[in-house]
């Protein structure tokens, strides 16, 4: 424990150095996300215009932020903002596995995996919130180990604030919040110890958790009514239509869908090429199919819930199966559809690309192990009352649960702070497993 200040200082600085060194020949990358948000490095940016219609604001104001504090003039300089906020990933994780397992060197392999982990660090260079995402995450996750283990108040409200900042970077996190802070509220002994009420737990963990839910909803309403007065639609996020219409495409439930003589146009608009993945660069021809009296966001919404009402067997089905394909594939070059991996960036940083090759190829290969694993440490967790691990495993899987049913494509980019959280699990569960046999052994032999 007496290097705990030492190996999160060093993490930062070599991690920094190298990324600088390997990335930042790359020059520009660009995707379609990445395009729209370069529209928030302009220097003529007023502060009433910094956010569009259809996406939370918390990615666009670090943007507008950014560049109005003098950091970022450029999109080169801001990637280097994007490796600072990578390597403070790296140094959070290299903290709470250390804290848990109070190993230097468990710490030092996590750092390895999360370093050399092409599925996240390439989007350091993208213009694309997943960065800023993974860092909330694991953030959160930090929050959560401090908040069982000191179960202080003051935790739980910045655990409240990671809740807004993670929805309001991403919208898929809008449920988390219901699920997560019962099950910390209700496994968390050491909060109520700290609480002196004279009401018991159960009306305590009912007051609290309507208190928090309801200060989460109230800057979710205001955002949704402004969207309301802007669009004429009542929606904290009218991006998520785009990504729902992207995954009935996927599901091929478009074909299944009677025609209908408003939906026709829109149909033939979807439909076109058979490729799914372009949901984005058919936009004009949604638009076009829009009729002139509704917001296009509100027709694919009226368009989608058609659609899932009259085949919600096979979409639910479909979105179930997505599931443990995710859990159990790492994505690799060789069988992985990157959205932004190319091969000029493959020869730019060939050495860094081998060294991932090979040991996510061998993690691979052993990640149905892996995965019993972490539901050994699990039980371990549950039979020992330590639930901060079982806490972690919530994030995993809720985040597993929505790519499957609401991303369009699952091996998309919101996959990077589940590859994150993956490597705490793996690490932790780990050292647990072995604290388990270590446990038995014990026993064993007495």
């Amino acid at each position: 424990m007496k290097n705990l200040g030492i190996m999160p200082t060093v993490t930062f600085f070599i991690s920094l150095f190298l990324l600088i060194i390997i990335f930042l020949n790359l020059g520009e990358l660009t995707d379609n996300d990445s395009i729209g948000y370069q529209y928030f490095l302009k220097p003529d940016i007023q502060y009433a215009d910094f956010y569009p219609s259809e996406r939370p604001f918390i990615f666009p104001l670090y943007l507008f932020l950014i560049k109005n504090i003098g950091i970022c003039t450029s999109l080169p300089v801001y990637l280097i903002s994007n490796y600072i906020l990578y390597c403070l990933s790296l140094c959070l994780l290299v903290i709470i596995v250390q804290k848990t397992t109070q190993s230097v060197f468990l710490a030092f392999i996590s750092f390895i995996l999360g370093f050399f982990n092409l599925q996240i660090v390439q989007h350091i260079n993208y213009l694309n919130p997943e960065i800023l995402l993974s860092f909330l995450v694991i953030l959160h996750v930090y929050l959560l180990y401090n908040f069982y283990k000191k179960g202080s108040f003051f935790i739980l409200f910045l655990i409240q604030v990671s809740y807004f900042l993670l929805t309001f970077t991403k919208p898929i996190f809008f449920l988390y919040p219901f699920i997560n802070l019962p099950f910390i509220l209700m496994t968390n002994r050491k909060f109520w110890k700290e609480q002196s009420c004279v009401i018991n737990k159960t009306k305590k963990l009912f007051l609290v958790s309507i208190c928090f839910l309801v200060l989460y909803l109230i800057p979710i309403h205001l955002w949704s009514l402004r969207n309301f007065m802007k669009n004429k639609i009542y929606s904290f996020s009218l991006i998520r239509e785009t990504n729902l219409t992207g995954k009935i495409m996927q599901y091929g439930l478009i074909d299944k869908f009677p025609l209908d003589e408003q939906y026709s146009q829109l149909r033939e608009a979807l439909t076109k090429n058979g490729n799914y993945k372009d949901i984005y660069w058919r936009f004009p021809l949604i638009i076009e199919a829009t009729p002139k009296d509704k917001n296009t966001f509100q027709f694919l919404g009226e368009f989608n819930e058609q659609v899932i009402k009259l085949n919600y067997k096979n979409y639910i089905l479909k979105s179930l199966t997505q599931i443990p394909i995710i859990i159990t594939k790492i994505p690799l070059d060789k069988d992985y559809p990157y959205y932004y991996l190319n091969i000029n960036l493959n020869q730019k940083i060939w050495i860094f690309y081998l060294i991932y090759q090979f040991l996510w190829s061998i993690i691979s290969k052993i990640y149905l192990l892996i995965i019993l694993l972490i539901l050994i440490s699990s039980i371990y967790s549950i039979l020992n009352k330590n639930f901060w691990y079982l806490s972690i495993l919530l994030v995993w899987g809720y985040m597993i649960a929505i790519i499957s049913f609401a991303a369009y494509d699952s091996f998309t980019r919101l996959r990077t702070p589940v590859d994150a959280l993956f490597i705490i699990l793996f690490i932790i569960g780990l050292f647990n497993c072995y604290k388990f046999i270590q446990h038995q052994t014990i026993k064993l032999s007495k």
